[in-house]
């Protein structure tokens, strides 16, 4: 499921990463933390350089950060407490459940046609009345960035749409624009949505 050149690229410049997220906590990152009691189990699917994990433990969260990259996951885990794991999105176990995901900017590598799979599987883990976030690029179609790594674009409405379908209620999104590791700058959204 996972697009092996888009690893690959991340594990070479996984340090060039590090640099361009110097962590200062998002308003949404924040806003998805006080949903939750201290003690809450939290997926940071595709967690990258662990920033934000940190941040969730900091806050009293227990963070399972997990990675499809073998580089990102090492940097993750020279933070403290920090107990990042290699997994990709199919090997997720279904038996593990979690008050809250936040696949933030990595669901975005799928393929369109394996996005609704990945989903579904996100659905058996989250708890009732949990909550899920996605962070995703802006646009449409499917497409590889200046670097060669794989992005599937999306609309507000169309995430929506994946939303409903797996029985989540959208209760918040939000937009920007960020610089990204190809030199580009483009529009996200990142929308919550809580199971019902």
């Amino acid at each position: 499921m996972l697009d092996q050149k888009t690893i690959d690229i991340y594990n070479s410049k996984a340090d060039e990463y590090s640099r361009l997220v110097d962590f200062s906590p998002s308003g949404y990152l924040e806003d998805f933390i006080n949903l939750f009691s201290k003690g809450s189990k939290i997926l940071d699917l595709g967690c990258g350089t662990g920033v934000a994990s940190e941040f969730m433990m900091k806050q009293g969260l227990v963070p399972d950060p997990v990675d499809g990259s073998e580089e990102m996951v090492k940097l993750s885990n020279q933070k403290p407490g920090l107990c990042a794991r290699l997994c990709a999105f199919d090997e997720l176990d279904l038996d593990v459940k979690y008050s809250g995901v936040y696949a933030h900017f990595s669901l975005l590598h799928l393929k369109k046609h394996a996005f609704l799979e990945c989903l579904s599987v996100i659905k058996e883990m989250v708890l009732q009345d949990g909550t899920l976030v996605l962070g995703m690029k802006a646009g449409t179609g499917e497409r590889r960035d200046s670097l060669g790594r794989f992005y599937a674009y999306y609309t507000e409405p169309e995430l929506q749409s994946y939303f409903h379908s797996i029985n989540f209620t959208v209760t918040n999104c939000y937009s920007g624009k960020s610089l990204g590791l190809s030199g580009d700058v483009e529009p996200w959204l990142v929308m919550f949505g809580r199971k019902l």
